[in-house]
């Protein structure tokens, strides 16, 4: 019975730490971020529209949501996001590949859910570390749960 309480406690501890990270990463977005995310948040919970693009992390298929009218890959299994080519300039308002400069990480565990090719690490050491996921046929980037958010720090 005492390991039932602790796990039940150890969850509600986790779920609240998550609350926090995701308050603390907000409270240094901009309003314009800010709503992009929210707007992904809310299509997530009520896209119905599949792509044919299945999810490197857990296989399930891609929803189709949109931000300012460019159509990203998510999925509602892991909240995870594909970015087809240009895709992230457009939603970040950049002409520049934000991930040009990231340092080259080695081979990620997940497939680029286009052609199949293992997917390269890039990472970005300031101002905290991130690491996202690059297809080396330049058919998109992946980023994992939360990972937009911290893109946006990033690119600050």
């Amino acid at each position: 019975m005492i390991g039932l309480s602790f796990l039940a406690s150890r969850s509600m501890i986790d779920k609240a730490m998550g609350d926090l990270m995701r308050s603390q990463m907000s409270a240094n977005l901009s309003d314009a971020e800010k709503k992009i995310l929210d707007s992904l948040n809310n299509q997530l919970q009520t896209s119905e529209k599949s792509s044919s693009k299945k999810c490197p992390e857990c296989h399930n298929h891609f929803h189709i949501l949109h931000i300012k009218n460019v159509e990203i890959d998510c999925c509602k299994q892991c909240e995870s996001l594909w970015f087809d080519p240009r895709e992230l300039q457009m939603v970040m308002n950049t002409t520049d590949d934000i991930t040009k400069d990231f340092l080259h990480a080695g081979k990620s565990k997940y497939n680029c859910p286009t052609c199949q090719a293992k997917l390269h690490k890039r990472s970005c050491l300031f101002p905290e570390r991130l690491v996202v996921d690059i297809c080396p046929e330049n058919h998109g980037v992946y980023f994992e749960k939360n990972e937009l958010e911290q893109i946006f720090k990033v690119t600050k």
